[in-house]
C-alpha cells in the first residue's frame, strides 16, 4: 500500500503521525528529513472501563492464557501449544476463530491428535463480551510472524491490565520488552519453554503486571487523540 499510493506524494508532507513502530523504516528511507510521531491505535475507554482493575494481578500458581484472533499462518500458535501441552501449571484459551483462519483446520487436529487437554477452541464471541472474557485470564498471549505488528489485541490486553506474552521478533516484542509488561521470546519451542520454565515466575508476573497496570491510562484512545489533537 505505502509503496504503491504514498511512495511518489511523502515528501510533500510536513509531518507523519504513525500507527506502529517500525513504519519509520519506510518513511525514513523515502523522507530522511521528516518527523514523525509515534501515535499507536490504543483502545476504547468506554468498551473497558467497566472491568478495569485498581490493583495488579497476583501471580496464582497456575497461568491462564488467552489468545483471540484467527488463526492465521503469520499468527503461529503451534509451538506455544506445543511447549505447554498437558502441563498443568498452564492452559491457553484461543477464541475468535469459527473456522475461518487458514490454520484453524490444523490447530483443531493438532489439539485431538495429541490428545491435548489444557488447550480450548472457544470460537467467535461478540465484541462487547470480549472485555469481560479477557478479564478473567492471567496473559495475553501475541505470536506473530510480521515484523510490522502492533495490532488492536495488544491494547485490549493492556486496558485490562495483562502481562503480555509475545512470540517473534516484531514491534510488539520490543514494546513488551522496553515497557517491562510481559514476556519476549522466539518461536523456537526451547526458547519459548526456557523463558516460560526460568521466567515466568511470581516475581516477574507480579512486577509485569504493576508495570502494565501503571501504563494503561497513556494508552487508552482519549489519551492519544490528546497527541494528534495538539498537531491538528
Amino acid at each position: 500500500y505505502c509503496n504503491f499510493f504514498l511512495i511518489k506524494s511523502v515528501k510533500n508532507f510536513d509531518e507523519f503521525i504513525h500507527t506502529c513502530p517500525s513504519f519509520t523504516d519506510w518513511l525514513y528511507r523515502y523522507a530522511p528529513s521528516k518527523k514523525s510521531i509515534l501515535t499507536p491505535l490504543g483502545y476504547d475507554k468506554s468498551r473497558f472501563e467497566n472491568f478495569f482493575i485498581s490493583e495488579p494481578r497476583i501471580f496464582s500458581g497456575v497461568i491462564n492464557f488467552v489468545y483471540i484472533g484467527l488463526l492465521q499462518k503469520q499468527m503461529d500458535i503451534f509451538s506455544f501449544i506445543s511447549t505447554i501441552s498437558n502441563n498443568c501449571s498452564f492452559s491457553l484459551t484461543i477464541y475468535g476463530d469459527d473456522g475461518e483462519g487458514e490454520n484453524y483446520k490444523l490447530t483443531k487436529n493438532y489439539i485431538k491428535d495429541n490428545k491435548i487437554e489444557n488447550v480450548y477452541l472457544k470460537g467467535k464471541i461478540l465484541q462487547n463480551k470480549v472485555p469481560k472474557i479477557l478479564s478473567s485470564f492471567d496473559v495475553g498471549l501475541m505470536p506473530m510472524n510480521a515484523k510490522y505488528a502492533f495490532p488492536n489485541k495488544v491494547f485490549d490486553y493492556i486496558a485490562l491490565s495483562l502481562p503480555i506474552f509475545s512470540i517473534g521478533n516484531h514491534d510488539t516484542s520490543t514494546f513488551v520488552t522496553e515497557n517491562n509488561i510481559g514476556w519476549s521470546c522466539d518461536f523456537d519451542e526451547s526458547d519459548i519453554n526456557q523463558k516460560i520454565q526460568q521466567t515466568l515466575n511470581k516475581e516477574n508476573y507480579n512486577s509485569y503486571a504493576l508495570n502494565i497496570l501503571n501504563i494503561r491510562a497513556t494508552y487508552s484512545r482519549e489519551q492519544l487523540f490528546k497527541i494528534i489533537q495538539t498537531k491538528l
